[in-house]
């Protein structure tokens, strides 16, 4: 059966059937009237004088024309009435008589609807000629499905309709960009990879006396790849039109991330003569900033640089007193070389202080880079990026860049300081969509790199734990602990035996610079009282509550041993560098693991030994063994024996009442003011 007969058969199923009906009324009507002359021929050839003989043929011939004018004019009503049952029923078989014709090139299920069944087709009565005609027709129809069958879908010209095809599901992989994935490895083992000052040459010589002044004898393994990385950037300054790569170093709290920016940056500098705001270094707390700020007035002695910190210590008056200076003639200019200041006291002098200026600003160092990025504080970055690079707003404005992208030869011709920028975490974010709007140039990543077993020692009981997903090792390479660190945990049956614990640990493992992180500055300051009125200890806390005039004063005083135990809150978790601090207890299980590792990384530092200890209810159990999976950790669990804090309880139920004395006096003055 070829194309011309299937477009035959389709043109003669559409066709209405009444009109079918009328056209075979009438041949039987010319068929009628053709006998009726051969009759008459007949009679008057053979001189027939039966007249009521031709009267009852006549009559039987008028009776059979009206019985098929009569079935004729029933099959039209009928047709009528069944034809909105038909079309159902047309439906129907169509779905059900669907065959399936196997493609043997592509192998591949295409389902093609059967042809109109013979029931379609209008057969009348009485008509031997017409059910002739219907039998062939089928043949016709049987001819036309076997060829349909065994024809190759392929190799028709013409495209066949509801063709349906399997579409295969193509797996989504996480794909990250090439910087990300080609990382630059760092060593975790501090101590066995320390290069000695004596083997340093990318430092002048100044600068190695001063480290030795400071008791530094050794770089260690992110100073010593991180720095030189720095400095060989940028010594092809001379020429302009380069653009160094920016920096990225993801490495553990404590491994010596600030003097990797620190060194390099004045190694730079030191060679300028004009005082030109040339650094940037943005941290997300106060207490951090001042932290930096003093590692750089170490390290700039004997040099012609000049150090500001910006962070509302001071009055903002003062702050601009010592940032820019008016010359007789009343020129506003910069006198400062490096501002290491927080994000909104920044914003602040960028938009308020007359003459404040990044035309020549080099450096950009974002230390805790995941928080700073993670919140906005009033849209610093986009504020330092429009008051560096020239929009489309403000082309051709006095003093700003014009952005190195995209990338073409132009570019090279100008003649213009290029920005470097230098992000610094123990918990870097690997999201591009965060680090987009950075719009890091051929960025380079540092990682510390670490092991990927996981064991959790559970009294007798020891299992190993080997994340082998991609998602987990991606994970595990962005949160790194301190290698020298040690970690406990213990559970406890009640969260109302949690303070009978913290009491038993403070007084008999005889540790001396203890750190305890609560969830809340609520907690932190209950605790506090808790332990000050059950005595025994030198007690302080440190939360967002106290000024920083009195937080500077707890700091040092933990630094000179005059406290014993500081309870606090997240605040201190991040950044903050206390020599030997010998414990973490962790009172209130961390929110998650970048809290986690911010909060024990205060002990373990720069390759010292150092323990945390996790005081755990027993519904948090699960969750914590899941967390040190993630982090390749090894966590022993400390068994504490109910003998052992009975000896604690009648002292401690005596505190209690004092703290609930204490808590109902502070509501009282609260209601009074």
């Amino acid at each position: 059966m070829d194309l011309f007969h299937i477009d035959r058969y389709e043109e003669n199923e559409s066709m209405d059937k009444n009109a079918l009906a009328e056209q075979q009324l009438l041949k039987l009507k010319e068929k009628m009237k053709k006998r009726k002359s051969a009759i008459m021929s007949l009679t008057e050839n053979d001189e027939i004088s039966e007249v009521p003989l031709k009267k009852k043929k006549s009559k039987k011939k008028n009776k059979e024309e009206h019985d098929i004018e009569i079935q004729v004019i029933k099959d039209k009503e009928s047709d009528n009435e069944e034809k909105v049952a038909e079309k159902k029923k047309k439906k129907k078989k169509r779905k059900e008589s669907k065959e399936i014709i196997l493609d043997e090139n592509n192998g591949e299920e295409v389902s093609l609807v059967s042809p109109v069944e013979s029931n379609d087709i209008i057969s009348i009565t009485n008509n031997n000629n017409d059910e002739q005609n219907d039998s062939n027709f089928n043949k016709d129809l049987g001819e036309l499905n076997n060829t349909t069958n065994t024809t190759n879908i392929e190799e028709t010209p013409f495209q066949i309709l509801q063709q349906h095809k399997k579409i295969q599901k193509v797996e989504v992989k996480r794909t990250l960009p090439k910087w990300i994935t080609n990382q630059k490895p760092i060593s975790p083992e501090i101590q066995n990879e320390k290069i000695s000052l004596s083997k340093v040459d990318f430092l002048n010589e100044e600068l190695q006396k001063l480290l030795a002044k400071n008791n530094v004898e050794y770089l260690f393994p992110v100073q010593s790849a991180v720095a030189p990385c720095i400095i060989n950037e940028n010594k092809i300054l001379s020429r302009k039109q380069y653009q160094p790569c920016d920096i990225c170093v993801q490495s553990p709290t404590g491994s010596g991330k600030t003097l990797s920016y620190v060194l390099p940056i004045i190694e730079i500098l030191s060679k300028k003569i004009i005082h030109q705001l040339s650094c940037i270094v943005v941290l997300p707390s106060t207490d951090l900033a001042v932290q930096v700020k003093h590692v750089f007035d170490q390290y700039i002695q004997g040099f012609n640089l000049k150090v500001a910190l910006l962070s509302g210590l001071h009055t903002f008056t003062k702050e601009q007193n010592k940032l820019v200076e008016k010359s007789l003639l009343g020129n506003v200019s910069i006198k400062v070389d490096i501002i290491v200041c927080t994000p909104g006291r920044l914003v602040d002098h960028i938009k308020m202080t007359k003459g404040f200026s990044l035309e020549h600003l080099q450096f950009l160092v974002i230390d805790e880079a995941d928080k700073l990025l993670s919140q906005d504080y009033s849209g610093w970055l986009s504020l330092i990026m429009s008051n560096v690079y020239a929009s489309k707003n403000n082309v051709g404005s006095e003093g700003l860049r014009s952005s190195f992208y995209p990338i073409n030869a132009s570019k090279f011709q100008q003649n213009q300081l290029p920005l470097q920028k230098l992000l610094f975490s123990a918990t870097l974010t690997q999201n591009p969509e965060k680090l987009s709007q950075l719009s890091l140039f051929k960025p380079i990543l540092f990682v510390t790199q670490t092991s990927n077993k996981t064991e959790i020692n559970d009294s007798t009981e020891t299992t190993v734990a080997t994340n082998s997903t991609e998602e987990n090792n991606t994970e595990q390479e962005r949160f790194v602990l301190p290698e020298n660190l040690q970690q406990k945990m213990i559970v406890v049956n009640s969260v109302s035996d949690k303070p009978l614990v913290l009491l038993h640990v403070l007084l008999s493992m005889n540790y001396k610079r203890i750190l305890c992180f609560t969830k809340s500055v609520e907690a932190t300051n209950r605790l506090y009282l808790l332990l000050q009125s059950y005595g025994g200890l030198k007690v302080s806390e440190f939360s967002s509550n106290l000024t920083e005039v009195q937080r500077k004063g707890i700091i040092r005083d933990f630094k000179e041993d005059k406290i014993d135990v500081v309870i606090s809150s997240d605040v201190m978790a991040r950044g903050m560098h206390i020599d030997n601090v010998q414990l973490v207890v962790n009172y209130d299980t961390a929110v998650n693991d970048k809290s986690y590792v911010h909060r024990v990384g205060r002990t373990a530092r720069a390759g010292e030994q150092g323990l945390a200890i996790t005081i755990l209810a027993a519904k948090e159990v699960y969750h914590f063994k899941q967390m040190c999976k993630r982090l390749s950790s090894k966590c022993i669990r400390l068994k504490i024996l109910h003998d052992e804090l009975s000896v604690y309880i009648e002292k401690y139920e005596a505190a209690l009442k004092q703290l609930q004395i204490k808590i109902a006096d502070k509501k009282r003055s609260k209601t009074l003011k």
